[in-house]
């Protein structure tokens, strides 16, 4: 599902104009944004947890030249499902 069809979902379901329905989708991606960013976790009951995970640096390739370099180290989010929606799929 894409995002598009997810605010048309959220129109439909709240029966509200598609504009509405952005601006509640964006301010709720926001609020998700900002709180992996403010902590290492964030879990949403029924959906699933967030994780910030610092990625070491590493030996990797390009793979055009098979020239060896150096993968800087990058923090990375991660998701983790709830059991509920584990079972759910």
């Amino acid at each position: 599902m894409t995002r598009k069809n997810m605010i048309k979902k959220l129109a439909f379901q709240m029966d509200i104009t598609a504009t509405k329905a952005e601006e509640i989708f964006n301010q709720v991606i926001g609020i998700i944004r900002e709180g992996i960013v403010g902590s290492d976790k964030l879990s949403v009951n029924g959906l699933g947890s967030f994780h910030k995970r610092l990625m070491e640096n590493r030996k990797g390739y390009n793979p055009a030249t098979k020239e060896v370099m150096e993968v800087p180290v990058y923090t990375a989010v991660t998701f983790r499902a709830s059991k509920s929606l584990k079972e759910s799929i």
